[in-house]
């Protein structure tokens, strides 16, 4: 199985971003806000191709945040919640971009042209680590300057502590561990679905626990179900039984519930649910594909 499909089967397609047009189209600036209150983030082609747009958690308030010919993917708050990060090929090649939480101040902080879909700030706001075609680099917000950390993988998430990332590896991605600085990568070993994927990890908010999907194949159907485990990849839990296919998204900032993306109800929407599995709740409701949220620290 393909890496990059395995982990991207319920997601936004990440081929346009690679290859449309550039745009000159600048973001919607539809509030004039500059705080992002109790909202989510999240991609959506339900105005033709993948936008970002945001939602309060109780799914009211949804505005779009981006407009541009190609796709706009992987958005991550801020630990401030003052900025969003998120990758477009609107300057040509995928890269990665930062914009204020209502879609204005939209600036270009990588050039090379070869983002791939997703986005991670360091806790203490000053890098972005993001995946490329060949693995996880990091870029300084304050001086441009990009560091590789790996030769491969994908979809990095950056530790509440700033001393470890999370990231995705392999033909059949599962999970690895590394430091910041890219050395001492490991399998982290936590799903209990091997020799199927384990996909999307997040950390949640304080270090404790990590999020993700793990894929399960059963009388010939796939099903990807919330689990999660310790950081050292022991007591793996089931969060909710899935249906159908339910994919890690973010944590709220206080840790007592997730987002996630699932089709568990026909359409790919997004949902929240109670850490334990309790009080699951539909956010969204539209024919097209909703995927890939992020919720704001702010609350």
């Amino acid at each position: 199985m393909d890496q990059r499909h395995a982990l991207t089967a319920l997601l936004i397609s990440a081929a346009a971003v690679q290859s449309c047009a550039p745009s000159g189209s600048a973001p919607a600036s539809p509030s004039g806000e500059v705080a992002a209150p109790n909202r989510i983030a999240f991609v959506s082609k339900r105005d033709g191709d993948a936008e970002i747009y945001a939602v309060n958690t109780d799914g009211s308030e949804l505005r779009r945040l981006t407009r541009s010919r190609g796709d706009d993917l992987g958005p991550s708050w801020s630990p401030t919640g003052d900025r969003l990060a998120f990758v477009s090929a609107r300057g040509g090649g995928p890269d990665v971009f930062i914009m204020d939480p209502d879609g204005a101040n939209v600036q270009r902080v990588t050039h090379g042209g070869r983002a791939g879909m997703f986005t991670s700030w360091s806790p203490d706001g000053t890098h972005i680590a993001y995946d490329t075609r060949t693995g996880i680099e990091v870029v300084s917000l304050n001086t441009g300057d990009t560091t590789r950390l790996t030769d491969d993988g994908m979809a990095p998430s950056w530790s509440p502590d700033g001393t470890r990332i999370l990231f995705n590896r392999g033909q059949i991605p599962q999970i690895m561990i590394m430091r910041s600085d890219g050395s001492d990568a490991r399998m982290l070993c936590a799903g209990p679905s091997d020799p199927l994927p384990d996909l999307g990890p997040v950390w949640a908010p304080d270090g404790e626990r990590i999020l993700f999907s793990a894929v399960h194949a059963s009388m010939g159907k796939m099903t990807y179900t919330l689990y999660t485990c310790r950081p050292d990849g022991q007591q793996a839990e089931r969060v909710i039984r899935s249906t159908g296919r339910d994919m890690a998204g973010d944590w709220a900032p206080d840790g007592t519930r997730m987002v996630f993306t699932s089709d568990r109800d026909g359409n790919q929407d997004i949902y929240v649910v109670d850490a334990d599995g309790s009080n699951l709740a539909r956010l969204t409701d539209h024919p097209a594909e909703d995927a890939m949220p992020s919720w704001s620290p702010t609350m």
